[in-house]
């Protein structure tokens, strides 16, 4: 999957919106080419379009140094001696012929609207706006003879790479800049329309700046410091796949330009979507899963191969690994804080916001796991789900794990009616076991939690406090204990 995500990240630092790749299934002529050695290129191909004109610097984030002209690349060398050739065919010097005696070459592109050889001819002032990339299937002879790689791509090798496509299809848009549809089409025969085999397309709305309390009408967590939330709906070839939930935080450092992260979940009918393991993206999606409830976002530092992160550890004398490290405790943790207040009003049960609290650990979440819990009782975030709503952890009591859980509920319900009637300044809360460990691990306050000695004070204390009728009125909620 790495050379679409290649061809998607490219096409969104260009400032493309669309991108659409094509299986050319077509065989070309072969008579006018630009050169006579590239007659074993005019076979099946993929092509894949955006609608972004790329500019010098585009090209340079390629390694390619070239401007917008047409230019065919050869790594072997064989082909073409020098390793390409470059014709500015917008070049008002050049003679209208060369068009002629390359058609042949240019025409597997004529397929995408608006690319014409007219175009190119007779000084004329329209351009084409947008870029086209044609990659010739390697067949079985020239992957025989290949220096690098002796893989053919047939028609399996293809349907395997689109069925991966689309598997992934939803993160291929969802942190992107600018591209907000992904086509995926194959091409027949000559003269025919392109036949669409999936297409992925994004909406974003209720952008929210949570400095401000503002709406926003764009995100541009890259180029200036933010803090917000906002939705992202889905669609997958004209059907309605997912909504996403999303939070993100940016801010610029003084000389190391922005540290960005978001933090992400599909929510369906109020319940969150959660996977044992989530996809780590850099804006496309990593071949990194972590342990993480939901999907983390951020502009990472990658070894050269992009498939792991560069981590600082203990043994490391050079500073690798410090801006990833810094990114997920200090970064991705504030956005965290935010997706979970965001899900809050979207949650059929409360309770199911401790779902997304992060409590797995491996080389990437241990980060974020520690500096979420450090960071929780300062937070002024209302996260935890009580009779009256959302607290935050100054507001609460947590009820002891040592308790069997029913007799937990059952006291949780009993002081629930204290709290109602004021005789408790305190909401009381049971969390999952695996987040009570996580409050036993992190040094949070002993008085932060009621043991069962603890809770038969409070209620023998307070029970001939209550307001009997009130009390009664309330019956159902006591859990099984009655009044008297």
């Amino acid at each position: 999957l790495a050379l679409p995500k290649e061809f998607v990240q490219n096409a969104d630092d260009a400032g493309a919106e669309r991108v659409h790749i094509v299986w050319d299934k077509r065989s070309h002529p072969s008579d006018n080419l630009l050169d006579a050695n590239l007659v074993e290129y005019q076979g099946p191909s993929l092509m894949i379009y955006n609608d972004a004109k790329f500019t010098a610097d585009d090209f340079r984030n390629t390694n390619w140094k070239i401007w917008t002209w047409f230019c065919v690349f050869d790594p072997h060398c064989e082909s073409l001696l020098d390793g390409g050739r470059v014709v500015n065919l917008n070049d008002k010097f050049l003679d209208n012929h060369i068009v002629d005696l390359m058609s042949d070459q240019l025409k597997p592109f004529e397929c995408f609207e608006g690319f014409n050889t007219s175009l190119f001819k007779n000084n004329s002032s329209k351009e084409f706006l947008g870029t086209i990339f044609r990659l010739p299937l390697r067949s079985n002879s020239q992957a025989e003879n290949s220096k690098l790689s002796k893989l053919s791509y047939d028609e399996n090798e293809i349907m395997c790479l689109f069925d991966m496509m689309r598997k992934m299809g939803e993160l291929l848009i969802l942190f992107t800049q600018n591209v907000h549809e992904i086509k995926v089409s194959i091409l027949e025969n000559e003269g025919e329309d392109f036949e669409c085999l999936f297409s992925f397309s994004r909406s974003i709305s209720n952008i929210t700046n949570l400095l401000s309390n503002t709406n926003l009408s764009s995100i541009r967590i890259l180029s200036e410091s933010t803090e917000c939330t906002y939705e992202v709906d889905i669609t997958e070839s004209s059907n309605h796949v997912k909504k996403y939930l999303i939070s993100a935080y940016s801010r610029k450092r003084h000389l190391e330009g922005i540290m960005a992260s978001c933090a992400a979940v599909s929510i369906c009918d109020g319940i969150p979507n959660i996977l044992k393991t989530n996809t780590l993206c850099c804006f496309l999606p990593l071949p990194i899963h972590s342990k993480l409830p939901f999907i983390l976002n951020g502009n990472f530092e990658l070894s050269t191969s992009r498939r792991e992160l560069t981590m600082k550890t203990i043994d490391d004398k050079r500073n690798t690994g410090q801006w990833n490290n810094e990114l997920l405790r200090d970064y991705s943790v504030p956005a965290i804080f935010n997706l979970l207040n965001l899900v809050k009003s979207y949650l059929q049960e409360p309770e199911d916001v401790y779902s997304l609290f992060p409590v797995e650990l491996d080389y990437i979440s241990e980060h974020i796991v520690e500096s979420f819990y450090k960071l929780l009782p300062t937070s002024n975030v209302p996260l935890f789900s009580t009779i009256t709503g959302f607290q935050c952890l100054s507001n609460i009591k947590i009820i002891d794990e040592d308790i069997d859980f029913k007799m937990q509920i059952k006291i949780k319900s009993l002081l629930d009616v204290l709290y109602n009637n004021k005789l408790m300044s305190n909401a009381a809360v049971v969390l999952p076991s695996k987040i009570f460990k996580m409050f036993y691990k992190y040094p949070f306050p002993s008085d932060l939690f009621l043991s069962l000695a603890n809770c038969l004070r409070i209620i023998l204390q307070n029970v001939k406090n209550l307001n009997y009728k009130e009390a009664e009125e309330d019956h159902i909620s006591w859990g099984g204990f009655t009044i008297g």
